[in-house]
C-alpha cells in the first residue's frame, strides 16, 4: 500500500506522533503545575515542528524545487498541524478540567 503523502494525513502522523509523549512528558514533571505542563508541551513540540519544517523549506530552497503544489502542500501541512496542535491542547484542558486560554 501507497502512503498517502497529502497534507491532512501528513499533519495527522506528524501531530499523532508527537502527542502521544504528553503522559511521558506529565509524568516526567511531577509536582509542576499541569497547565504548565500542558503549555510547556504544546510549545516545546511547535517549536520543534516549526524547526524541522523551516529546514526542510531550505533544503527544498537549495535543490530549487521549493514551487507551486510542493510550496502549497508544505504550507497546508503546516497550518493543518497548527489547527491539529490546538485541538489536542483544547481536548487535554477538556479532559483535566484546565481552564480554557481562548
Amino acid at each position: 500500500s501507497r502512503l498517502d503523502a497529502s497534507p491532512e494525513a501528513a499533519a495527522e502522523r506528524i501531530v499523532g506522533l508527537s502527542t502521544v509523549f504528553y503522559g511521558e512528558f506529565k509524568a516526567r514533571h511531577p509536582g509542576k503545575d499541569e497547565e504548565t505542563v500542558l503549555t510547556n508541551f504544546v510549545d516545546n513540540i511547535y517549536s520543534s515542528i516549526k524547526k524541522g519544517f523551516a529546514e526542510a523549506r531550505d533544503i527544498l530552497e537549495g535543490l530549487d524545487v521549493l514551487e507551486g503544489g510542493i510550496a502549497n502542500n508544505i504550507d497546508q501541512t503546516f497550518e493543518l498541524i497548527q489547527e491539529k496542535l490546538a485541538v489536542f491542547e483544547s481536548m487535554i484542558r477538556e479532559r483535566d478540567g484546565l481552564t480554557d486560554l481562548a
